[in-house]
């Protein structure tokens, strides 16, 4: 699939779209297991997802001192399933979805989410915009609309 190392490219190309600087989060890449015991201690659901996000509350990260955004889990294996799925996510790339996915969580992280219709078109803007102007994506992809599984990254 995708090393840890291209997600985090995958963030830092959407941070500098969105000129945020003088941040720090992490990110873990973990097993089916570990994001369901995640998904049912903090969210009561028990099942796996493909990414979680945990905010900080902008503390100061202990190592670097900046300021900490908090945690993202992704879960590999989940988001391989998602792609397995016939006629959704159709013709969508891994790694593709996995860097989707990050910078999606990343965005939690500063605060977007997609609670209600407004703040869900309001975050899906945003994300064109990183995918629209971040050459690290490539012009070769483009959102579309999946009945039942929202917007998806796919290959023109």
């Amino acid at each position: 699939m995708v090393e840890n190392k291209e997600v985090l490219a995958a963030i830092r190309a959407a941070f500098k779209v969105l000129k945020v600087d003088g941040v720090a989060l992490d990110v873990y890449l973990v097993s089916e297991k570990v994001i369901t015991g995640l998904n049912k201690k903090f969210r009561r659901f028990d099942k796996a997802t493909n990414v979680l996000s945990f905010e900080n509350g902008n503390f100061p990260h202990p190592e670097t001192k900046l300021r900490y955004l908090g945690e993202i889990y992704l879960c590999p294996a989940y988001i391989l399933k998602e792609l397995r799925v016939p006629g959704v996510l159709r013709g969508v790339k891994p790694e593709m979805r996995l860097m989707e996915l990050a910078v999606h969580g990343a965005l939690h992280l500063l605060g977007y989410n997609h609670e209600k219709k407004s703040d869900r078109i309001e975050m899906e803007k945003i994300e064109d915009k990183i995918f629209k102007e971040n050459v690290f994506y490539g012009s070769g992809y483009r959102f579309v609309t999946d009945k039942g599984f929202g917007r998806r990254l796919r290959q023109k």
